[in-house]
């Protein structure tokens, strides 16, 4: 009798046993904007949210790869110079095991291809055009070039010229000769070098494009910038699937730049 009721003790306290000794063992897992795969392309200053779909996970920890962590449960990437960076993120169940997953992301520059000049435009005589005030060539032809600069603060625009001094030029266009005044023929100008676009000058508007022209006497004006008055200027298309970026610039002349990523 005394058997048949100590059984039924022993094997609770096994049980018991068992339960306690269950070990946890995390899965660390996560998705860029829910997409699982394990390479992400994007491109400098864009973003990419990271969801985190790990299992038994009590705590997790994140690695950008470009010296910035955190713990927050969706981490936020964005990268301000091009590369290949791992991202990794380790989790931790409440045991104390831990689990790591590494992905790869892939940032890419803005490359300028070329540069697309849709229309020329400027009246031969000074302030002809009504209300509006601006000091062109006088002669019917002006050798033409495209110049990029970025903007330095205090730096001024001469009156009418739109023409900066004061900011560093980041991209000068090979001359196109001899340019009607009135052109609608689109110019081409194909971009040897390497030249970087930073999408964060562009939107923070420290991003200069200007349209300029040479006579004949070798004065140089600005035809059409996007600083000035009534111009519309932006991003066009951002396409990284086709791999297309494009910015434009027009007021009475038009031109837009043709960026790959690269």
């Amino acid at each position: 009798m005394r058997l048949s009721h100590t059984l039924p003790v022993l094997l609770i306290v096994i049980l018991s046993s068992c339960h306690k000794d269950k070990i946890v063992i995390p899965t660390a897992a996560f998705s860029f904007r829910g997409d699982t795969a394990s390479i992400l392309r994007i491109a400098t200053y864009d973003t990419c949210t990271l969801f985190n779909s790990s299992i038994n996970a009590d705590s997790s920890y994140w690695d950008l790869g470009n010296g910035v962590v955190t713990k927050e449960p969706k981490a936020i990437l964005t990268y301000d110079t091009s590369g290949t960076y791992q991202v990794k993120l380790t989790v931790k169940s409440s045991d104390g095991h831990t689990a790591s997953q590494i992905k790869t992301v892939k940032v890419l520059d803005r490359v300028l291809k070329k540069i697309v000049i849709n229309k020329v435009y400027w009246d031969t005589i000074p302030n002809h055009i009504p209300n509006f005030n601006a000091v062109w060539p006088t002669t019917p032809t002006a050798d033409i070039f495209v110049q990029i600069q970025q903007y330095n603060n205090g730096d001024s625009i001469v009156p009418y010229s739109g023409i900066l001094y004061n900011s560093p030029i980041l991209y000068k266009s090979p001359v196109v000769n001899n340019v009607s005044c009135n052109t609608n023929q689109t110019i081409e100008i194909p971009v040897a070098n390497r030249v970087v676009i930073d999408k964060k000058l562009i939107t923070s508007w420290s991003f200069t494009i200007s349209l300029m022209a040479t006579d004949k006497n070798g004065t140089t004006y600005s035809l059409l910038m996007n600083k000035a008055s009534g111009v519309s200027y932006g991003i066009i298309k951002e396409d990284l699937a086709n791999n297309e970026f494009k910015v434009n610039c027009n007021l009475f002349s038009a031109l837009e730049l043709d960026c790959d990523f690269e």
